[in-house]
């Protein structure tokens, strides 16, 4: 029986936190295009003229060993017009950008705070999904951004 030469096994721990670090610490974009590259794509800042923003949230692209994230920027607002006139202002005004609707409409699995239906549209590999808001959840985020409850047509724009 031979025994290990002194020090082989802090060499193998230190190849093994090596190796997770390199595996946690490895998130890039995976090729994606980041952020800038959404905020130029025509269109994807959209938002309703006058509405007012309850919140936004912009996040990076990123990909590590289990997925790959795009970039994607999230708006939660209020439109003091009815929730019809909303959805046909993000109509013309995307497919002016060259954006495609996608047939039918997208089921939404939160009905708590989303009416069960998206509207979808699509130019090349971004997706723009405009969600309207149940009453309930549009005051929560009115309270939370400090304006008045009662919004018309609260509504969600996400991009990626």
């Amino acid at each position: 029986m031979t025994l290990p030469r002194r020090g082989t096994p802090c060499r193998l721990a230190g190849l093994v936190v090596l190796a997770a670090f390199a595996v946690v610490g490895c998130q890039g974009t995976g090729g994606q295009p980041g952020l800038a590259d959404l905020r130029r794509t025509p269109g994807a800042r959209a938002s309703y003229p006058g509405a007012t923003e309850y919140r936004r949230l912009e996040v990076e692209a990123s990909a590590n060993a289990m997925a790959k994230n795009p970039a994607q920027i999230k708006v939660d607002a209020c439109a003091a017009d009815p929730r019809g006139r909303v959805l046909a202002w993000f109509g013309k005004t995307l497919e002016e950008a060259g954006w495609s609707r996608d047939p039918g409409d997208t089921p939404v699995s939160d009905r708590r705070e989303f009416r069960p239906e998206a509207t979808a549209w699509s130019r090349g590999d971004r997706h723009f999904e405009l969600r309207f808001l149940t009453a309930e959840f549009a005051d929560h985020l009115a309270g939370e951004a400090g304006r008045r409850s009662g919004c018309p047509a609260a509504y969600e724009t996400i991009v990626d």
